[in-house]
């Protein structure tokens, strides 16, 4: 918070991501009727100093906000009235009663507990209903779900007002408990955009897409372009942003930091024997020889000194930023003509890029895809620097395009093996199988779709 006094020097001030030196790195200042007049030595502040400076001062509050109550607190008051009212009603109005609603069966693979809380007031009042998601076990705590509420807890406000989140009315998590409870904004109003793809993606299978999209028409070109839109906004507004690699709670910040390589290798060695063991079920399912190769490469190249390269690369490079960790179409609601993102357990940093790739493979028939990736890519590089002009003299479209390959390849070499030992049915591992086999032929084979895979554009799995 900045006293009306400080106005004129701000007391967090950010620090330019990309100068090369001191000379561009002066904080915004108090002009001095000196300075009244345009000077092109020395420019006011810009878009996006400006952007930094007001993201530097959510980040500095953050910290303030106080721990109300526990887990188990909460979900004994989640129909209280009286908690209810100053969580929701605020000054609008008096909750008067409110009645928790099963979700089951719609939290996807997160294995997260949902509700739907409806609130009634004695006026006009707040939300007439909100969603709980909560978490508690030790899958939670071994994955470190409980990000997706911290990350609300810092952030949910200004991604609200950007339209890149829904609105979070109260958020609690716990690494080391394990734990999460988020209460936010209802979205059953919204259209879940992988509905817009069709039959093809064993997400749609047995659904009613017709019914499903009657409310909101699009197109399969129309979502997408929102959604690589949509990606572009998410990571220009945490372009480089070393308080991010500072936040234990952040996906790999750790590793990132060059901290807790025990962590990572205990990571890396699950992953090598997770692979092994999906190898092993070739009874259901075919695992075709390009993605084999693929994983065989990927799991070769593993390894800390590796890693740490690849990091250095992106940090001297100014090539990294907070990746959602989980992008594919059903996690973008369509509201009107524009997405919200949900599920943000994987939050993590990263190159932006790469969740593009996972989006592409997730849901788009491999003949679509290779005809709409390119103008997808270059779609979300103009908004990326659109947003933050400064990034385009760090990333080329060019190497945004091979991050974009690199990180389909590196995001879905890690989950397949996980997707084919946790007991999902073998129709569904063998569609994820194939739309993977279809995109390392189109992008990192020798001499065309039938030739072999040229390992050295293979990535390490993104563990």
């Amino acid at each position: 918070r900045v006293s009306p006094k400080d106005r004129g020097t701000p007391r967090f001030q950010p620090r330019p991501r990309f100068s090369r030196s001191r000379a561009n790195a002066r904080a915004p200042r108090r002009p001095s009727q000196a300075d009244t007049a345009p000077s092109s030595r020395e420019p006011t502040l810009s878009r996006s100093s400006l952007f930094l400076f007001v993201r530097s001062l959510e980040m500095a509050a953050a910290p303030l906000q106080k721990e109300r109550e526990t887990f188990d607190e909460l979900e004994a008051k989640v129909t209280d009235v009286a908690w209810l009212s100053d969580v929701l009603g605020g000054t609008r109005g008096k909750v008067v009663g409110a009645e928790l609603e099963d979700l089951s069966g719609a939290g996807g693979l997160s294995g997260a507990r949902l509700s739907r809380l409806r609130v009634r007031y004695d006026g006009d009042g707040g939300p007439a209903s909100c969603v709980l998601k909560a978490r508690r076990d030790d899958l939670c705590k071994s994955f470190g779900l409980a990000r997706e509420a911290l990350f609300f807890r810092e952030h949910a406000g200004g991604l609200v007002e950007q339209g890149l989140a829904p609105r979070v009315y109260h958020s609690h998590g716990s690494m080391e408990a394990g734990e999460k409870w988020i209460l936010m904004e209802d979205l059953s109003e919204a259209v879940q955009s992988g509905y817009y793809f069709g039959a093809h993606s064993p997400l749609n299978w047995g659904k009613d897409l017709s019914a499903l999209t009657a409310t909101t028409p699009s197109t399969i070109e129309d979502v997408l372009r929102l959604s690589f839109r949509f990606a572009a906004r998410f990571h220009a507004r945490f372009w480089c942003a070393s308080e991010m690699r500072d936040r234990q709670w952040v996906r790999g910040s750790d590793w990132w930091r060059g901290e807790n390589r025990a962590d990572f290798e205990a990571a890396e060695a699950r992953w090598k024997e997770t692979w092994a063991k999906a190898k092993e079920r070739d009874e259901d399912i075919q695992w075709p020889s390009s993605v084999t190769a693929v994983l065989d490469a990927a799991c070769a190249k593993l390894g800390w000194e590796a890693y740490s390269q690849d990091i250095a690369e992106a940090t001297d490079g100014a090539c990294w930023t907070l990746i959602h960790g989980d992008f594919h179409p059903a996690n973008l609601m369509l509201r009107g003509s524009e997405l919200v993102a949900v599920d943000f357990e994987s939050v993590g940093i990263g190159r932006g890029p790469e969740d593009l790739g996972q989006y592409m493979i997730s849901h788009l028939e491999p003949a679509l895809r290779e005809k709409l990736e390119r103008q997808a890519v270059q779609d979300y590089y103009d908004t990326l620097v659109s947003a933050r002009p400064e990034i385009g003299r760090a990333l080329s479209m060019e190497s945004c395009w091979r991050h974009y390959i690199r990180g389909g390849i590196k995001r879905w070499a890690f989950l397949l093996p996980l997707l084919a030992t946790m007991g999902l049915p073998a129709p569904a591992v063998q569609y994820f199988l194939d739309q993977f086999d279809a995109f390392v032929r189109t992008h990192v084979t020798i001499g065309g779709k039938g030739g072999a895979i040229d390992e050295a554009l293979v990535p390490m799995p993104g563990i």
